[in-house]
């Protein structure tokens, strides 16, 4: 093995150790260059294969699928993967956005959107009953207790629950992509030892 080649190889065992680190851009990087620098097509092969592992675990679909489909040579069984990148059966993500207006309007709505039914019954308790000591103690003129106590709580709740609903849709989108990444990698692991053996 020339010495370009022996870089290279390190290169791609070096992002190989960064994607069990799950510093996935980085290893990225590595990857990249072995695949536009090298001369050795078996390094570029693998380099290939593991850039596609990347994209797979940054949830960047389409470059997942476009670096699979070329590196897997067509046979039956490999379609059934790459069919698994298409619109239709990739996980819907939630909008931490449209989570947290939700909340807005309507506190703990939003973590249900989001998934969460728990937290979201949690946070419509706590600030409906909040609010409501807070209208109370003003109807009833205290209005000391409405200030100092139930406004504070109320504004301190209020922010918090809208704040929890994008964090709670944020950790669905992570946890279904990640689920499905997981999906996707068991049928890769599938076909790689059948690729090998038509090599």
């Amino acid at each position: 093995m020339c010495s370009s080649d022996l870089r290279d190889a390190i290169r791609v065992n070096i992002g190989i150790v960064l994607i069990a680190e799950k510093k996935y851009s980085a290893a990225e990087f590595e990857f990249l260059r072995v695949r536009m620098f090298s001369k050795n097509s078996s390094l570029i092969k693998k380099a290939n294969f593991y850039l596609g592992i990347c994209y797979l675990y940054k949830f960047e679909w389409d470059k997942a699928k476009d670096v699979f489909s070329k590196y897997f040579t067509i046979q039956p069984g490999n379609e059934e993967v790459l069919s698994l990148f298409s619109a239709d059966n990739l996980p819907g993500n939630k909008s931490p956005k449209l989570a947290k207006w939700f909340s807005t309007f309507i506190p703990g709505s939003g973590q249900i959107y989001g998934g969460n039914l728990l937290n979201g019954l949690n946070a419509t308790g706590i600030n409906f009953g909040i609010g409501y000591l807070l209208v109370d103690s003003i109807l009833d003129h205290r209005y000391a207790d409405a200030l100092i106590g139930y406004l504070s709580l109320f504004e301190r709740y209020y922010r918090g629950n809208r704040l929890n609903a994008e964090r709670i849709s944020r950790e669905f989108n992570e946890n279904s992509n990640r689920q499905y990444a997981a999906i996707i990698f068991d049928h890769i692991l599938g076909i790689v030892p059948k690729q090998k053996t038509k090599q």
